[in-house]
C-alpha cells in the first residue's frame, strides 16, 4: 500500500514496461501480485506506454491482467513474434517496432567462409 500511494504521486511522459504475457486481444499478464498493480497505477498516469515482449510472451497468460490493449501506444519486440500478432496491433493504432535477433557477427562469419 505504501508504494501504491508513493507512485501515485508521480507523472512521467513516457514509461516502459515488461509483461509475463501478451495475448492480443485480451490485454497483458502478470504472475507477480505486488507489481501488477504498480503496473496500473504508473499506466494510468504516464503520457506514452511503451510495451518490450519478446515473441515468447505472445499468446501467453499469467495470473492477472494487468494492461488494457488500449492503454498500449508502442510495443518493441523483436522478428520471431508472431506476423498475424502484430498485424493486428497495428491495426489497433499501437505503433510496433520488431528488432533483428540474428547475430550480426553470425552473418560477418558465414560471408567471410
Amino acid at each position: 500500500p505504501s508504494s501504491e500511494d508513493l507512485i501515485k504521486r508521480y507523472y512521467v511522459d513516457m514509461a516502459f514496461f515488461s509483461t509475463k504475457g501478451l495475448v492480443v486481444g485480451e490485454d497483458t499478464f502478470e504472475s507477480s501480485v505486488a507489481t501488477f498493480r504498480l503496473k496500473e497505477i504508473m499506466a494510468n498516469q504516464c503520457g506514452q506506454v511503451i510495451l518490450l515482449a519478446d515473441h515468447s510472451k505472445f499468446g501467453q497468460r499469467a495470473l492477472c491482467k494487468v494492461l488494457d490493449m488500449d492503454q498500449i501506444n508502442t510495443v518493441v519486440t523483436d522478428d520471431q513474434a508472431p506476423e498475424e500478432d502484430l498485424i493486428r496491433l497495428k491495426k489497433t493504432g499501437i505503433e510496433v517496432y520488431a528488432a533483428a535477433t540474428r547475430d550480426p557477427l553470425a552473418r560477418l562469419e558465414a560471408s567471410s567462409e
